[in-house]
């Protein structure tokens, strides 16, 4: 509809149905297809910048999930760099959580732990309850991994009283 329309926005936004159609059948190549495809229409929105920044940190969260590391690299710094031109502490948080997961994949544990919890932080003082119990999750699994268990026990209670208030019924 959108390319009959000539419609930079609706050809986006059937993109990005179709790629969460593919995360549905959780079909990763054709993920990545349509994440490519989606970026070819964001330069040309309104607040372009806006639709980069997000595509950009789809195509290497869905690269990382695909254990295709290498390839998440690129997308993630164009992401690093708008966001220091276009602050936002929500999507700053996002890009952090999602710097530690590719470092995690690369196997740079350290790394992925510094920014889990840079992330953390900034989770922390938007008070985002979600991420700050997601972030604590792959934070302790991070800990784990380099035998750091001092905190693993805080962090994963936390994660777990998060859920379990956001998930009771009464």
């Amino acid at each position: 509809i959108g390319t009959s329309l000539k419609s930079a926005h609706f050809t986006r936004i059937g993109y990005l149905a179709l790629a969460r159609c593919a995360r549905k059948a959780k079909d990763l190549k054709l993920i990545i297809h349509y994440d490519k495809e989606v970026l070819k229409y964001s330069p040309q929105l309104p607040k372009a910048h806006i639709a980069i920044m997000t595509d950009n940190l789809s195509l290497a969260r869905d690269y990382l999930d695909a254990d295709q590391v290498s390839n998440a690299e690129v997308p993630l710094n164009k992401c690093l760099q708008l966001s220091n031109q276009y602050p936002d502490s929500s999507f700053r948080a996002r890009l952090l959580q999602s710097f530690g997961w590719y470092h995690f994949k690369q196997h740079e544990t350290d790394a992925a732990i510094a920014k889990y919890e840079e992330a953390l932080s900034l989770y922390q003082s938007l008070k985002n309850e979600q991420m700050i119990a997601e972030t604590k999750y792959l934070l302790v699994m991070a800990l784990l991994n380099v035998r750091e268990t001092a905190s693993v026990p805080e962090h994963l209670f936390d994660a777990i009283d998060i859920y379990t208030r956001r998930n009771s019924v009464g």
